[in-house]
């Protein structure tokens, strides 16, 4: 993703409020998410959060709780808090994350194996290495399954392993 400037992010956030003034509206989650991948780029992880929250917030009520967007959301937020260095957090929304991802497509997509990158890295910063190198193999085994041996993704995925 490209950074986004900070004139550009503060468009958005006018437009916004503007929408918020109105009413809801459909675009308005994507919009807040927009805008705090902007500031994630930034590494403005609380202004970020601010506006991953208020997505995820609309977005439940529209699609419920089960549901690749929410999935997508609360990985993003795990990533953030991680960055932060609020393990608990990273943990909670990484592992959310990951169960919705399992119900919507079963255990075999990218997106289930980007959960398991995720939460392998949080294991890894607090020290638990059996477990960040139990989830690595997990993501490579799922990309393997999708991929088979001879992929530029499983080929990927095997560096990551070391």
């Amino acid at each position: 993703m490209k950074i986004v400037h900070n004139h550009v992010i503060d468009d958005m956030v006018e437009v916004t409020e503007k929408i918020e003034e109105e009413g809801p509206h459909y675009l308005l989650p994507d919009l807040y998410q927009f805008i705090a991948m902007s500031y994630s780029a930034k590494h403005q992880s609380n202004d970020a959060l601010m506006y991953y929250h208020k997505s995820l917030e609309i977005k439940r009520e529209l699609l419920g709780e089960i549901h690749l967007d929410i999935a997508d959301i609360h990985g993003d937020v795990g990533v953030t808090y991680h960055q932060l260095g609020d393990e608990d957090e990273a943990f909670r929304h990484m592992t959310q994350s990951l169960e919705i991802r399992q119900i919507v497509t079963g255990k075999n997509s990218f997106g289930v194996a980007l959960s398991y990158y995720d939460l392998a890295s949080l294991h890894n910063k607090r020290g638990e290495y059996e477990q960040a190198y139990q989830l690595t193999r997990e993501a490579l085994h799922t990309v393997l399954n999708i991929c088979g041996e001879n992929s530029f993704y499983t080929g990927v995925a095997y560096q990551k392993m070391y």
